[in-house]
């Protein structure tokens, strides 16, 4: 029974990593995506390794995401940019779920309740639906990091400095993708392992103290970027930012719907294990104190999930490292309510369903009818500028603004070659040329092209009739294309 159990497990949670396939190379950009592919761009045309940009302006963030687009996308071309980018959201959280997997076995021996775990994480409403595959950095800075969580478990559990050093490296890894905030899930795993399993004395151990110079990668990189202290200085200011307050009433409405929406995103296996828990009584555990890693996991979220529920301002997007914990704490309650298992089954394969018809119907029909054509609207700003044959400029940090710009960017250049990427204009007493802005009104030009959130102006020779050298496309002023 068992056995059957763990093959369909592994059979669906394959399955759902095949839907991941079916949107990275049709969906447009979508969100915040494009500020990565236009880093990753703008980092390999100009060779700036260790100085990321975002329009030409220093970017407030490492750029291990962006090495890892620019490295791969050359090989299969530029134009499929957006593509590759969520393909290796895709990668990193199938890995994820492997990870779980690998983990529970470690600890529990049992491969049955391995595979059941990694499917329960990879069913997840924000994995399969959302962050699991969009271009954004959350996925690769989940996994990274909950490989340093994890390993940190094992290095306390099994008395292994080896596992605290790969911490302290993946730890570091997540923060070379996206923040600081790799390290406090880990410090909030050790901590919730050393109570919990009364092992914490063990990070005194000299060989666990020779690991302690880990910690000084992220000076390291401060130091070694040229924008180093500019980035620093942001990235603690984002921390402190997310501790504004803004009043009683945003904050009571914060309070109130953070943890909600975090238990929506574990759907539908922390759904049914809501259900089933005033329904059914645990079995008998066995198996020895592996069983509690559910309850260490449970804890360890619940530590590391109370800073952004305190926070006045904070979004579920930053758990992302927490889901894995998540799914071994779901599982092992589902585990030990046998009778909940098929059910649990049921409602994952009804999210894979749901995610296959979102996939292929429901999200390019979304797209269709609600947002912006970004692809047209670029070919037709490319078409104006060719007309007039003016430099282009880009104004607009808003999501349409910044995937227009990821757009002509990719867009084969005059001479066949790649485009030098694009930027802001050059002052404010710039004369001559177009600019896109998302606030005409706040700029000084003449809007030339109205497009949904965004507006095109011109100066100077950018106004001027265009020239005969290339044939036009019509813009509707007024309409999207």
């Amino acid at each position: 029974m068992e056995g059957a159990l763990a093959s369909r497990c592994w059979k669906l949670f394959w399955l759902a990593a095949t839907s991941f396939l079916i949107l990275p190379f049709t969906l447009q950009y979508t969100g915040e995506e494009s500020a990565y592919t236009l880093q990753a761009y703008e980092q390999w045309y100009t060779g700036h390794v260790l100085r990321p940009t975002l329009l030409g302006w220093p970017y407030g963030r490492p750029p291990l995401f962006n090495w890892l687009i620019a490295a791969v996308t050359p090989l299969v071309g530029w134009a499929h940019v957006l593509g590759v980018a969520r393909m290796l959201s895709a990668l990193a959280t199938v890995a994820s779920g492997l990870l779980v997997a690998a983990f529970t076995r470690r600890v529990t021996g049992d491969r049955h309740r391995a595979a059941f775990t990694a499917l329960v994480f990879l069913t997840s409403w924000e994995m399969l639906f959302y962050y699991g595959w969009l271009a954004y950095s959350d996925a690769l800075f989940g996994a990274l990091t909950l490989t340093a969580m994890l390993a940190g478990w094992l290095a306390l559990r099994e008395a292994q400095a080896a596992w605290l050093a790969l911490a302290l490296l993946c730890a570091a890894a997540g923060f070379m993708t996206k923040a600081l905030t790799s390290y406090v899930f880990l410090a909030g795993v050790l901590l919730v392992v050393g109570w919990r399993e009364r092992n914490g004395w063990r990070l005194l151990r000299p060989t666990f103290l020779a690991c302690l110079p880990l910690l000084a990668l992220p000076w390291l990189w401060y130091h070694i970027t040229p924008s180093g202290a500019g980035m620093a200085t942001g990235m603690v200011g984002d921390i402190v930012d997310k501790l504004g307050f803004q009043g009683p009433v945003p904050y009571l409405r914060h309070a109130l719907t953070y943890p909600l929406n975090a238990a929506f995103n574990l759907m539908p296996a922390g759904g049914v294990l809501v259900w089933t828990l005033w329904r059914q009584r645990p079995e008998s555990a066995g198996g020895g104190a592996s069983v509690s890693i559910g309850v260490t996991a449970g804890y360890a979220v619940l530590l590391n999930l109370l800073p952004y529920w305190l926070a006045p301002q904070s979004s579920t997007r930053y758990l992302t490292p927490l889901y894995g914990l998540a799914a071994v704490w779901i599982s092992e309650m589902l585990w030990l309510r046998r009778a909940a298992v098929p059910v649990a089954l049921r409602w994952c394969t009804a999210a894979i369903v749901l995610k296959l018809v979102a996939a292929a119907w429901l999200f390019p029909l979304y797209t269709a009818k609600v947002r912006p054509d970004i692809r047209a609207i670029a070919q037709q700003v490319d078409q104006i500028r060719r007309d007039r044959q003016v430099p282009l400029y880009v104004e607009d940090t808003a999501w349409v603004g910044l995937s227009i710009a990821a757009t002509l960017d990719t867009l084969p250049g005059d001479d066949g070659r790649p485009r030098p990427p694009l930027g802001h204009v050059p002052g404010k007493d710039w004369t001559d040329g177009l600019v896109l802005v998302e606030h005409p009104e706040g700029f000084t030009g003449t809007v030339i092209a109205q497009f949904p959130d965004v507006a095109l102006l011109c100066r100077g020779s950018g106004c001027l009739p265009a020239k005969k050298t290339a044939m036009t496309s019509p813009v509707n002023p007024k309409k999207s294309p």
